[in-house]
C-alpha cells in the first residue's frame, strides 16, 4: 500500500468518525424528499439561487445530513425553479385570456387590468 494511499484511507476513516461523533447520517430517500418539499415552498418567495443553496445546507446542516456532492444540491435547486416556473406559466394560461396573453413588437410584455390595478409583467 502506498503512503498516498494509506493517507487517503486514514483521512476517510477520520472523516467517517467525525461524522458519527457529531451524528450525522447519510440522507435517505424520504429525506431528501422532504428537502425537496422544502425548496419547492420556498422557491415561491425568493427565485434566487444562491440564496436557495444555502437554504437548502441549511436545511441538511440542521437536520445532520450528509449528501453525495454538492452537484446534487444544484440540480434540486434547479428543478424546483423550472417546476415552479412551469407552474406559474400554466397558471397564467389558464387564467389570463389568449388575446391579453398576445405577444407584439421588441419588447414582449403581458398587461393584466384587474381590481388592484393594471400590472405589466415583461416576458423577455
Amino acid at each position: 500500500m502506498s503512503l498516498r494511499a494509506l493517507y487517503a484511507r486514514t483521512l476517510f476513516d477520520h472523516q467517517h468518525q467525525a461524522c458519527e461523533c457529531l451524528g450525522f447520517k447519510w440522507m435517505t430517500e424520504h429525506q431528501r424528499r422532504a428537502l425537496v418539499r422544502v425548496l419547492r415552498d420556498e422557491v415561491a418567495h425568493c427565485s434566487d439561487r444562491e440564496r436557495l443553496l444555502v437554504l437548502a445546507r441549511q436545511w441538511l446542516y440542521d437536520h445532520r445530513l450528509l449528501f453525495v456532492h454538492d452537484r446534487v444540491i444544484r440540480a434540486m435547486v434547479a428543478a424546483a425553479l423550472v417546476e415552479f416556473e412551469a407552474s406559474t406559466g400554466q397558471a397564467i394560461t389558464t387564467s389570463v385570456p389568449a388575446e391579453t396573453r398576445k405577444v407584439s413588437g421588441q419588447s414582449p410584455h403581458l398587461e393584466i387590468r384587474g381590481q388592484a390595478g393594471d400590472h405589466a409583467v415583461h416576458l423577455s
